[in-house]
């Protein structure tokens, strides 16, 4: 789904109505509630399914009741965190009768002295970019990029070759914005140079990357078997399962002399 361009978004009416019943459905209909990380779409997802159902009722003619007696009403979307404060209510179909609560971003850490876990949250905006520093996000980018070999940031920046420091780069991306506004530049802000080079990452411009670790068939395999071998919680068994130190036991896998903590 793409709830930018309203693409497949249909199908997320379907499975709802489809796996979920309602016990009212000719009074109180079905009530869906989104929610999510701060600044992932969930806003743009309610307002994509309200587009899509006033423009099957503008195609279906006059006689159409999908959205009789419904009111053009949008969630606040914006491209910064933190803009739903409160939880709203909206109207998403009225034959069948659908409804949707928006609900303000949700970030609650696992592991609170992550930082690489809480910088990847700041690379997709969840966060305020000055709360995790421009620098450090330009910096951090710049590594994954490189360890990854997605290069396409030479081109898409006029930069001779690759590079590893992300000062000259994001001094060379404020240098090229003032030549290409045609201001005379005096000295080079790299906060400007990062916003930029992280916005065009956001973009898509840079090729895609993931973030997070991908597990290969052999670690899968692997990890569900250290889970079987583990004993459940329970009175004769440790108090829970055994903790992961970033999230996922792999790291644990890839050096098995470090062995499980």
């Amino acid at each position: 789904t793409n709830a930018a361009q309203n693409k497949n978004l249909v199908k997320i009416k379907n499975f709802a109505m489809d796996n979920c019943r309602s016990k009212y459905p000719r009074t109180l209909g079905l009530m869906l509630m989104v929610i999510g990380l701060p600044n992932v779409g969930k806003s743009t997802i309610i307002n994509g399914l309200k587009s899509v159902a006033f423009s099957t009722a503008r195609k279906q003619g006059k006689d159409s009741k999908l959205v009789s007696g419904m009111k053009w009403t949008q969630a606040r979307a914006y491209g910064e965190p933190g803009v739903t404060r409160d939880v709203n209510f909206f109207q998403l179909a009225n034959k069948p009768r659908l409804y949707c609560y928006d609900t303000p971003g949700v970030s609650l850490l696992k592991v609170k002295i992550d930082p690489e876990r809480n910088t990847k949250l700041a690379l997709l905006k969840t966060m305020p970019d000055h709360m995790a520093g421009e620098m450090y996000l330009a910096d951090y980018l710049l590594y994954r990029l490189n360890k990854a070999q997605l290069f396409d940031y030479i081109d898409h920046l006029d930069l001779p070759g690759p590079t590893d420091d992300v000062r000259y780069l994001c001094s060379h991306v404020s240098a090229l914005l003032a030549h290409r506004k045609q201001v005379q530049l005096y000295f080079s802000r790299p906060t400007d140079g990062a916003k930029f080079f992280i916005e065009q990452f956001r973009e898509g411009h840079l090729g895609k990357l993931c973030l997070d670790h991908i597990p290969g068939p052999d670690e899968m395999r692997k990890l569900r078997q250290l889970r079987t071998q583990a004993e459940p919680p329970g009175p004769w068994g440790p108090p829970c399962y055994p903790s992961a130190p970033l999230g996922l036991e792999l790291d644990d896998l890839r050096n098995p002399k470090s062995g499980m903590k």
